[in-house]
């Protein structure tokens, strides 16, 4: 291969050759960037809005939960009911008040 001598705007033409699609690749890229950070803030607001949908319907179970506790403590049960039913059969039975 020969020597070949390169002057100085050669090479400055030849660098402005290499450089004339990086702006235009770097806006192409820089587009896709903002495209996906802007699908990432979508996917964030969303998740923000079902954790507080998620945190409201939360508080409502805890409040009818604590409700169904309060009635719970005025129920009786049907073992408690039938076990008394048995006791009292027993007691008529002693008195003579059932056969």
């Amino acid at each position: 291969m020969k020597d070949k001598k390169v002057t100085i705007e050669q090479l400055a033409k030849m660098v402005e050759r290499g450089f004339a699609g990086t702006d235009e690749h770097f806006n192409k890229i820089e587009k896709k960037v903002d495209e996906r950070f802007n699908k990432v803030d979508e996917r964030f607001n969303k998740v923000d809005d079902d954790i507080s949908w998620i945190h409201g319907s939360l508080d409502v179970l805890r409040h009818e939960i604590s409700e169904i506790r309060n009635e719970l403590g005025k129920v009786v049960y049907r073992h408690e009911l039938e076990a008394l039913q048995a006791r009292v059969a027993t007691l008529e039975k002693k008195l003579g008040v059932r056969k």
